[in-house]
């Protein structure tokens, strides 16, 4: 049993759940298309056995049960910038309008209309709001982990942690009968990499057409730079290459992707680690002390349960 938290490498263990049921070799989880994982058939626990029961438990006692957890900071910088900073018309239409609408004074119809322009600010307001009053707006990408998890009620084989992600996927693949060597952890940790470059660039431009209806094509490629550096992929220092009229004319996917790769190949990654923990705490250093201090309550289950420092 798995329970997939959004952002915390479910894209990986579906992916690698999805090759054992096929019954294809573990060789590289990247190779299994990421639409292909995410439409498998999954069965979910409590729509066939109460989260309580005597059933439950012996299922559990019965199987190896994983969740992987994130510094819960990190977990919510990386929802902010995945689902509204970067483009992505689905996640501001869903969640952007209602932000900005809600928690905006004066907003423009447009950016009501569009929801693509959530400051981090507005973001953290909607989920004290969220998680305050159950809003029917709340999403599972940013909503924290003991509610969706139930750790308290279950009692799980193996937790692992994003902060240790590699030697903590080698043990559960131990504990699921796979063995892997750590030259082929190295390969999937690089993999990974080039696996983020792509879910950065690709979607977007498939959108492109919707993302135009709110902001520039020029301003929508600055953003995914952007991401790519937040994410640690490729250095601040790395400016945006391209004039507004060479981005609507000539940038493609492979252009984009096969710079960012070269700039992530030559970069030092000891600085871009460093370097998201610079991005991290000067997005919260903007934040009033007394919505950090709202924020934290509300997840301090999770810093508790998972010894996650709550005043970093």
């Amino acid at each position: 049993m798995y329970c997939p938290l959004l952002k915390v490498g479910s894209t990986f263990f579906r992916r690698v759940f999805y090759a054992m049921r096929e019954k294809r070799r573990l060789s590289n989880p990247y190779i299994v298309p990421i639409n292909q994982a995410l439409a498998a058939k999954r069965t979910v626990l409590e729509q066939i056995l109460p989260l309580d029961s005597a059933d439950t438990a012996a299922f559990l006692n019965s199987s190896t049960s994983i969740m992987f957890v994130r510094e819960p900071f990190s977990r919510i910088l990386s929802g902010y910038v995945d689902k509204l900073f970067a483009p992505n018309p689905y996640f501001w239409s869903q969640i952007g309008r209602h932000i900005i609408s809600k928690f905006r004074r004066d907003a423009k119809r447009s950016e009501i209309l569009c929801g693509h322009d959530v400051t981090f600010t507005e973001f953290i307001d909607y989920l004290i709001d969220g998680e305050l009053t159950n809003d029917s707006h709340r999403d599972a990408h940013f909503t924290p982990t003991y509610d969706q998890c139930k750790p308290c009620q279950l009692n799980y084989s193996v937790i692992g942690k994003m902060e240790t992600f590699q030697p903590d996927v080698a043990y559960t693949l131990h504990q699921l009968g796979y063995n892997v060597s750590k030259e082929k952890l190295g390969q999937w940790a690089r993999d990974a990499t080039h696996d983020a470059i792509l879910d950065s660039t690709v979607s977007p431009f498939g959108w492109k057409f919707t993302i135009k209806k709110c902001m520039s094509w020029h301003e929508s490629l600055k953003r995914m730079w952007r991401k790519i550096q937040i994410r640690g992929i490729i250095s601040m220092e790395e400016n945006f290459p391209w004039s507004p009229d060479y981005s609507e004319k000539f940038v493609s996917v492979r252009m984009f992707t096969e710079r960012v790769k070269k700039l992530n190949a030559a970069a030092d990654k000891l600085k871009l680690k460093k370097q998201k923990i610079s991005v991290l705490t000067e997005a919260f250093s903007n934040i009033k002390v007394e919505k950090l201090l709202k924020l934290v309550e509300i997840f301090k289950p999770d810093f508790q349960l998972f010894q996650y420092d709550m005043h970093p």
